[in-house]
């Protein structure tokens, strides 16, 4: 696939692992299952119009289907290295900070259920 072919958040997470591919790094099992998720949910979406809200609402989505932060936080941190990678190797103009915004938070509420809210 040619980078100025990329379009969609499926087109950039499969650059992602087919660079791992070409480097003798293939992605193991939960890695591959979780960006699948990710391009199953997200994957229809223009990279560019990628935003906070669009990443709250598959958070929301992903609790009510009994996911945890933890899992969330292990997806989130999937993507963000999937869109850390395409600028980086590719130079394909993709923000990062929608995705940072939703990890912080996700690992937040993390940190206030094993603490207890409001008890430190």
């Amino acid at each position: 696939m040619r980078v100025a072919n990329i379009s969609i958040v499926s087109d950039v997470i499969h650059i992602r692992v087919a660079d791992m591919r070409e480097v003798n790094r293939p992605l193991r099992r939960s890695k591959v299952y979780s960006l699948n998720l990710l391009k199953a949910k997200l994957g229809h979406i223009p990279f560019e119009k990628l935003r906070r809200e669009n990443l709250i609402e598959y958070v929301r989505n992903c609790f009510h289907e009994g996911a945890g932060p933890f899992t969330l936080s292990s997806e989130f941190s999937h993507i963000n290295t999937v869109i850390t990678h395409a600028p980086a190797v590719h130079g394909i103009d993709v923000s990062k900070e929608p995705v940072e915004l939703v990890l912080n938070a996700i690992l937040d509420a993390e940190a206030d259920r094993l603490c207890g809210a409001g008890r430190y």
